[in-house]
């Protein structure tokens, strides 16, 4: 019986048998230890539970089960390891939580899913990092937040998208500032 109450089956050794049958070690205190060594604790149910309180399921090997079927990894902390390295936490219904508190899907591989189903990598600090190497934050709405703070969205290749409909490519240097050279002024 786990510590919120629910009742969990175990195998002849002791060991927390997991509803698909897989085997997960315990602890002393009854929580049930991930392969990567860190605690983590489950509802009734024996679904993996997030520090949020938010419910994820495990296959068999204790991995971290996407909503998509993705597997996720996760580390000691019960945070969801991206596939960059990074650390991302993510919202009760499995959808990747950014920085600035916007909500971002993913797709099975980890990366992050643009509202128009482009897929945009994310670097170690979970900002969104263009195809041209520049880092651009983004905005609740998934929108890209220039370093001025005016916002502009993104095409599917995840080049910034001018208010006229031109494309802007977004340099790699430190100030972030656009290249206007191919803009014309009627």
């Amino acid at each position: 019986m786990e510590a919120d109450g629910g009742p969990q089956p175990m195998d002849s050794a002791g060991a927390c048998m997991e509803a698909d049958s897989g085997l997960q070690p315990m602890d002393s205190a009854g929580a049930c230890m991930e392969v990567v060594g860190g605690l983590q604790p489950m509802d009734g149910a024996g679904v993996c539970m997030e520090a949020d309180g938010s419910l994820h399921p495990m296959d068999s090997a204790g991995a971290c089960m996407e909503a998509d079927s993705g597997l996720q990894p996760m580390d000691s902390a019960g945070a969801c390891m991206e596939v960059v390295g990074g650390l991302q936490p993510m919202d009760s219904a499995g959808a990747c939580m950014e920085v600035v508190g916007g909500l971002q899907p993913m797709d099975s591989a980890g990366a992050c899913m643009e509202a128009d189903s482009g897929l945009q990598p994310m670097d170690s600090a979970g900002a969104c990092m263009e195809v041209v190497g520049g880092l651009q934050p983004m905005d609740s709405a998934g929108a890209c937040m220039e370093a001025d703070g005016s916002l502009h969205p993104m095409d599917s290749a995840g080049a910034c998208m001018e208010a006229d409909g031109g494309l802007q490519p977004t340099d790699s240097v430190a100030d972030g500032k656009a290249r206007e050279s191919n803009r014309f002024t009627i």
